[in-house]
């Protein structure tokens, strides 16, 4: 999907620079209605709907989603959209907020009914911010917890970077847009905003970044080939390398977690005239 508004984004909210990384993007105490912060956490939550519509959306016609993608996509660019984030930028979001709460991933509760705590809360303020108690797990039918889980960036980044390895993509989430809430940790299966990919309908863009393979660092071992979850990459069984497909790829960069001999790096998508504006 081609948006030249992405740019446009960054501008008008990021100051030229990725708008992720200005503080003015992010939650915090004083932001202007939190009473409409509270309400917008509920109705991001209310996921069990959610979940229903996504797989309603993946059986429905080609042309009923074709009709509903100019209605759906601006709407939740507007409330609750995300981005795919590597890690690098992920440790620099982490050392512009000041209070990060350990959450259960409400996609993983609705789907799987299971508590993976793999999802981070994050804002500007301290740990009584209101926002953080309007996204508390009671408030979405979720695991009842003793409190919140607060911890240290150092920590996060920790566990972040676990979750990578196994497989999870860095993402980054708006409550009210542009204001950013929370970075989730998703999978196909087990993410509403990722499954909700294969319908056609996008509310999630893809990252700043693309993956390039060194070809003479490349062993040919296929790792990143079965770790990528958007299926950029392949393997050229006449060279015995593996290519990225920079059309398929989202910029994530977990294929470098488990490439043993270094060979994949991520470049800028700006950089690439042909998928320059692919977002």
């Amino acid at each position: 999907m081609r948006f030249g508004a992405m740019c446009d984004f960054c501008i008008k909210h990021g100051e030229g620079r990725r708008w992720y990384l200005s503080a003015k993007n992010f939650v915090n105490e004083r932001a202007g209605n939190l009473w409409g912060l509270s309400k917008m956490a509920g109705w991001v939550f209310r996921m069990e709907v959610k979940r229903r519509w996504v797989g309603w959306l993946s059986r429905a016609p080609r042309v009923v989603r074709a009709l509903l993608k100019p209605l759906v996509e601006p709407l939740y660019r507007a409330v609750h959209f995300g981005q795919v984030v590597p890690i690098e930028d992920i440790g620099q979001i982490l050392d512009i907020v000041g209070t990060i709460v350990r959450l259960p991933c409400v996609c993983r509760w609705v789907i799987k009914g299971k508590e993976e705590r793999s999802c981070f809360g994050v804002v500007l303020g301290g740990p009584e911010a209101p926002f953080l108690k309007a996204i508390d797990p009671r408030r979405w039918g979720g695991p009842e917890l003793e409190g919140l889980e607060v911890v240290s960036k150092e920590e996060a980044f920790s566990i972040m970077k676990r979750l990578e390895e196994g497989g999870a993509v860095h993402t980054i989430w708006t409550f009210g847009t542009p204001l950013i809430g929370s970075i989730c940790n998703c999978q196909f299966g087990s993410c509403l905003g990722l499954d909700t990919l294969a319908s056609g309908i996008k509310i999630m863009f893809r990252g700043e970044y693309v993956a390039k393979i060194k070809f003479e660092l490349c062993l040919g071992c296929r790792e990143c080939e079965k770790i990528c979850p958007f299926k950029a990459i392949r393997y050229n069984p006449k060279l015995g390398r593996c290519e990225v497909d920079l059309f398929r790829c989202y910029g994530c960069g977990i294929c470098r977690a488990v490439c043993p001999s270094g060979a994949i790096t991520l470049v800028d998508r700006r950089s690439i005239p042909a998928v320059s504006d692919l977002w």
